[in-house]
């Protein structure tokens, strides 16, 4: 997904803007007709009437040409995340000369996630079991507690002692709609919780077939919309 994909989910766009909202992101901003860019800031989100409110871009000309043409396009970035979509001007209010947009809520945006440095934390309630086949043992309840493109966390009720950089030969990922992925990993991390009897356990992906790696893949992808749009919903309670 290098140039991005375009999403018009209401609830997932909410989430890619709270993202860049709540982390301050400088977003880079070109208004129609002047292709000197600018920056602003997102103030505030609302999807009752919907809404947002943006900052005062830093550019004097920009500013003024923006209240003519009422629209511009803004792209952000933070921590691995890319947000592009189109700001169509509702109104302009200023405060002790100081100005702020009211631009309707984006009906689509397009985003890009480098998902190979974006772990995705997973739900208590989205249940991703884990089957390992370990030093002669098969260990089976562990969960999926992060998932990345590269690699998974998992956690397992009881203690068992895992060797960083041992090869585990089958690890079985069972997944959403129960797709199974089969495939090598590599302990790159293991640490036990003593007081609540837990084995958090990371591994690294290893040797995954072109059709596997293609089905984890999107099965990641799937799994991170699953999470923004749950956390959507909380956000709107």
């Amino acid at each position: 997904m290098a140039q991005g994909e375009e999403v018009t989910d209401k609830a997932f766009i909410f989430s890619l803007l709270k993202r860049l909202q709540n982390g301050h992101a400088l977003l880079t901003a070109t208004v129609r007709g002047n292709s000197h860019p600018c920056n602003t800031t997102i103030l505030e989100i609302s999807t009752q009437t919907p809404f947002l409110v943006l900052d005062e871009l830093n550019d004097p000309h920009s500013h003024t040409l923006y209240q003519d043409k009422k629209n511009m396009t803004v792209k952000g970035q933070l921590e691995g995340l890319t947000v592009s979509f189109e700001c169509q001007l509702l109104k302009t209010d200023t405060d002790e000369e100081v100005s702020k947009y009211y631009i309707a809520f984006p009906e689509s945006v397009v985003y890009h996630q480098k998902r190979q440095s974006y772990r995705i934390h997973i739900s208590p309630d989205l249940q991703l079991p884990v089957e390992l086949h370990y030093d002669k043992q098969i260990i089976r309840g562990g969960l999926i507690v992060d998932i990345s493109q590269t690699g998974l966390g998992v956690s397992i009720e009881e203690f068992i002692k895992f060797e960083p950089g041992k090869y585990i030969d089958s690890c079985n990922i069972i997944l959403p709609k129960h797709d199974t992925i089969r495939c090598k990993v590599i302990i790159r991390h293991s640490e036990y919780d003593e007081t609540n009897n837990i084995t958090h356990l990371g591994v690294e992906m290893l040797d995954l077939a072109n059709q596997e790696r293609h089905d984890y893949l999107r099965a990641v992808a799937h799994i991170q919309r699953e999470m923004v749009r749950r956390h959507a919903r909380v956000q709107h309670l």
